[in-house]
């Protein structure tokens, strides 16, 4: 619901039953601001039927998609920080739901005895400290990993999701900001980020409709508000 809401609920209880089983959680603590709501407040009939069939067809979601929506509402006046906290989602999605075939270069079992004769050089080369030895070996043990930039474009195989929006340099620059903000702390230039946090935010609202099976209509921000239809997120005209 907060997906379809646009900002984080305030959610005082939650009870929970099965059977003779009866559970109940209570949270302390405020909602926030509705920004981006992806569905109109008088239609999200058609979002909670999907959420309610893919509980009842699959069971609940998986718990890192519920931190991605928390990182993705964080409230914040900087731009900076409400554009990291999005790829930050993004990457929580990517480390614990993108399949370990696509996180990877080539598959772990092609990789083993490759990596077994890298250390093996490593182990027989002279000069080197047990120290040196002990970082090249964590090197090595990472290099078959894709970049954060190709695990972003994997997720859209991963998903079944649209491509419409983001192409090669779109992800690239996505990633590139990304790692400025990191490293410098600052924005490059003096130019608005906004369109890139809308495209994060495009990308994750795009992943938790599908994975809720959702076919519809959703408000997308790209540009401008309008309406679209998914999984085609193609605009609807009027």
């Amino acid at each position: 619901m907060a997906l379809a809401h646009g900002g984080r609920l305030q959610v005082p209880i939650v009870e929970y039953a099965s059977g003779d089983l009866t559970e109940a959680k209570f949270y302390a603590g405020q909602g926030s601001a509705a920004e981006f709501a992806v569905f109109p407040y008088l239609n999200h009939g058609p979002f909670i039927q999907a959420l309610a069939d893919r509980f009842f067809d699959k069971g609940p979601l998986p718990e890192t998609l519920w931190t991605a929506m928390v990182w993705m509402h964080a409230e914040t006046t900087f731009d900076e920080i409400r554009f990291f906290t999005g790829m930050t989602a993004l990457e929580a999605i990517i480390e614990s739901q993108l399949g370990e075939r696509r996180g990877t270069i080539i598959p772990k079992q092609t990789f083993a005895p490759l990596r077994s004769a890298i250390d093996q050089v490593i182990d027989g080369a002279d000069g080197l400290s047990k120290e040196a030895m002990a970082i090249l070996k964590g090197r090595i043990a990472g290099i078959n990993s894709k970049s954060f930039g190709e695990k972003i474009d994997a997720l859209f195989d991963e998903y079944g999701i649209s491509r419409a929006d983001f192409d090669g340099p779109t992800i690239v620059g996505l990633v590139r900001l990304r790692n400025e903000i990191v490293h410098r702390g600052t924005i490059p230039g003096d130019s608005s980020i906004w369109p890139q946090i809308i495209l994060v935010r495009e990308l994750i609202t795009r992943i938790l409709l599908s994975e809720i099976g959702f076919v519809g209509h959703y408000d997308c921000y790209i540009s401008e508000r309008h309406m679209r239809a998914f999984p085609e997120c193609v605009p609807i005209s009027d």
